[in-house]
């Protein structure tokens, strides 16, 4: 009879181990680890933990020169930008337009057109003749916010499937977008009007590059963390934008350190969207102000730091200064 008896008992706990398999995780469940006590909101230039007195903590247009320049009349500029849609950041400063039309031409990360558009929207998907499926490589939780948020974003739910993880955590990771030109748009907008010819810094396939190198675990893990915090995400666009209009470089970068999930992986990621792109790009930077009379535009977050471009250019004896 007790051998009858252990031998239900251990039926009833396979079958109790069996229906919790049944029933996966919720969202709350996965994100309950994900989800970050994040530093109190960091304010323009009183708490983020860089020396306020760094010469390059604040400011977003600054005028490069070298010794050679045998024109001083004609400049180059290095101009900070961030990608946004908001109107206080579209409207930039009349300063920063007369610097452009002071410049023989506008350099900029990426030029957006129909060529790289196609690159961008080939990039973003799996090839159809791979097996991988977005579905297979996530919880479903996961997925469902995808099927809810994606939409908001431009991915018609019938190819979300064939989605890369990265493609998913990059288009979400920003507010919703509405029907309005960026900052860099406003800016390739601008040097048309003004006649001014147009280079691109990176091809399209050097600016996704970084993120086709993620492996597929840091991918999920960093959408994991969009996703559990993307509300947190869109809040703080706000607090960024405010840091961006208060040219406060060192806030933006304290900003951008706040805590994540796992630290390695954000730290793998942003070593190849910023650091190494930092790289690949003052190379073709130095060509252009070595010619003279060029109007840079780059990401804020490529100019501040020990390795952003403003304190390379300085360790390279080009003077940069401050202009607004």
């Amino acid at each position: 009879m007790k051998t009858h008896f252990y031998l239900k008992l251990l039926i009833a706990f396979a079958l109790l181990l069996k229906a919790t398999s049944i029933f996966p995780a919720s969202l709350e469940e996965i994100c309950s680890e994900y989800r970050q006590d994040l530093e109190e909101i960091i304010k323009p230039e009183t708490d983020h933990h860089q020396e306020q007195h760094d010469e390059f903590s604040t400011g977003l247009l600054w005028k490069i020169e070298t010794d050679q320049d045998k024109q001083p009349g004609e400049p180059n500029y290095l101009f900070g930008i961030i990608h946004s849609q908001d109107r206080a950041v579209t409207q930039f400063p009349p300063g920063v337009r007369l610097a452009l039309a002071q410049s023989h031409s506008l350099i900029i990360e990426s030029i957006l057109n129909e060529e790289s558009n196609k690159i961008f929207l080939d990039s973003i998907f799996f090839p159809e003749k791979e097996k991988q499926k977005l579905s297979d490589l996530i919880e479903a939780p996961i997925y469902h916010y995808l099927e809810k948020t994606l939409p908001d974003y431009g991915v018609p739910l019938e190819k979300l499937p064939k989605l890369k993880p990265w493609a998913a955590f990059t288009l979400m990771g920003r507010p919703k977008p509405v029907n309005a030109a960026t900052l860099d748009m406003v800016l390739i907008q601008t040097a048309r009007s003004l006649n001014k010819p147009i280079i691109s810094l990176e091809t399209m396939e050097e600016l996704l590059e970084p993120m086709e190198n993620l492996s597929i675990n840091d991918q999920i893990i960093i959408l994991n963390d969009t996703v559990c915090n993307h509300k947190q995400i869109i809040r703080n666009s706000w607090q960024l934008v405010q840091l961006y209009l208060a040219r406060d470089l060192a806030g933006m970068m304290a900003f951008s350190d706040q805590p994540h999930f796992d630290e390695d992986v954000f730290n793998r990621y942003r070593q190849g969207i910023l650091y190494k792109r930092n790289k690949k790009m003052l190379k073709k930077i130095i060509l252009h102000i070595n010619k003279g009379s060029a109007f840079i535009a780059v990401g804020a977050l490529h100019l501040a730091g020990e390795n952003g471009l403003l304190r390379v250019l300085k360790n390279k004896n080009y003077h940069v200064t401050r202009v607004y």
